[in-house]
């Protein structure tokens, strides 16, 4: 299976600088939406670039379940993407729904887990000497992010977007820190991506609008 990912990745690498993640020159095959794609050079940049952060970004995962919800999730997007490209009316608004899921998808995001390596070891040796000792939930949420790739290229991707404006938004920043650390303890995993998506999704609009935060927190905390 991983051989399939990097034999796509290698054919997204070698393809044209506009092309979109997918063959406008079969014409004769392309959906409505395809076609919408591949006339406009933006959108064929923009789905380019899209689609070669979703394929790097999976080849990073290891865990089975982690890639099968990156997958779904991925396929549950490019259903909206084309209801999104068939009702925008905003100038730029497709531009800017591609670059929202870009940024999410950005194969550079991570943090640095080394601090936690040592602790990670010293749990392993623990838990072989001792069945009885539960380790798991011992664990902070720092060490749980960390033993998850998908986990940790959220966070990376949420500490990124939120380092130009900590200064403004450190009391917000801090209750979601909070109300982070509780879902990552408590909730699945599907939760807990829906959850840095939607923070990821209010700071790349915070970037643009600073009157975005408006009730932000009483919204998650619903």
């Amino acid at each position: 299976m991983r051989n399939i990912y990097l034999f796509i990745l290698l054919i997204l690498s070698n393809s044209l600088s506009l092309a979109a993640g997918f063959d406008c020159d079969l014409s004769d095959d392309l959906t409505p939406i395809e076609e919408i794609i591949c006339s406009d050079p933006q959108l064929n940049e923009a789905d380019e670039k899209m689609s070669q952060a979703y394929f790097i970004l999976l080849r990073k995962l290891m865990d089975r379940d982690t890639k099968k919800l990156l997958i779904k999730d991925q396929r549950e997007w490019l259903a909206k993407r084309n209801t999104e490209l068939s009702t925008c009316s905003q100038p730029n608004c497709e531009i800017q729904f591609y670059n929202l899921r870009v940024n999410l998808l950005d194969p550079l995001a991570d943090i640095d887990c080394k601090v936690f390596e040592d602790v990670a070891n010293e749990q392993v040796i623990e838990k072989t000497n001792s069945k009885s000792v539960d380790i798991n939930c011992q664990k902070s949420a720092t060490e749980i992010i960390c033993t998850n790739r998908l986990l940790r290229h959220m966070d990376g991707k949420v500490i990124e977007l939120y380092t130009p404006f900590k200064k403004e938004l450190n009391k917000d920043h801090t209750a979601w820190l909070t109300l982070r650390d509780e879902k990552i303890k408590s909730c699945d995993f599907a939760c807990i991506w829906q959850f840095y998506k939607e923070r990821i999704e209010f700071l790349i609009h915070y970037s643009f609008d600073e009157s975005y935060d408006e009730s932000y927190i009483e919204i998650l905390e619903k």
